[in-house]
């Protein structure tokens, strides 16, 4: 994914928390496409987490 692409679940509003959240870390301005990148990297990892707690949780239950 380009980082100047938009993500249709990412709000102005939730962008915003991610700026406030995320720049003071950076120490400079973050550009929108930086926000974006974010939030996508941060839904990734959250993603592998659910499925590892599933896993543990559950078992793999794969399809054959």
């Amino acid at each position: 994914m380009g980082n100047t692409q938009s993500i249709t679940w990412l709000s102005p509003e939730l962008q915003e928390e991610i700026r406030k959240h995320f720049q003071p870390k950076y120490k400079q301005p973050l550009t929108d496409g930086q926000v974006v990148r974010i939030a996508d990297n941060l839904s990734s990892v959250v993603e592998v987490l659910a499925k590892m707690r599933w896993r543990a949780k559950y078992g793999n239950l794969s399809r054959p």
